[in-house]
């Protein structure tokens, strides 16, 4: 028994079973890991949602409270009870980025005249 263990032959195969047994067991390993940061993964954005539908659900039943609706009507329709002045502020529309642009290219302009005048 003992010379067919010495055997080069056996060795050999010895060798390559473990090594083919390892890299079954690393592959293994690796879905695993794979597995477990999705699944940590999935339950942190789980966490997340419930939290956030719990918000949600807050607001809602808020918003669903008559001085609630009262306040939404008076805010989207600009309804008034008997008594009260509504007031409507309409802010005039400022186009930022076309006077940016005019006065990016007015100072081009400026600076190119610069050149010629004395």
């Amino acid at each position: 028994m003992s010379k067919i263990l010495k055997s080069p032959i056996v060795s050999i195969i010895l060798i390559s079973l473990i090594i083919w047994m390892s890299v079954k067991i690393f592959r293994v390993w690796r879905a695993y890991y794979s597995l477990s940061v999705s699944e940590s993964k999935i339950e942190d954005k789980t966490s997340y949602y419930n939290a956030e539908n719990k918000k949600l659900g807050e607001e809602l039943r808020i918003a669903n409270t008559p001085e609630a609706i009262e306040r939404d009507a008076k805010a989207r329709l600009n309804e008034k009870k008997p008594g009260e002045e509504v007031v409507v502020i309409i802010q005039s529309p400022t186009s930022s980025a076309s006077t940016t642009s005019r006065g990016f290219f007015a100072s081009i302009w400026q600076a190119f005249l610069s050149l010629f005048r004395r």
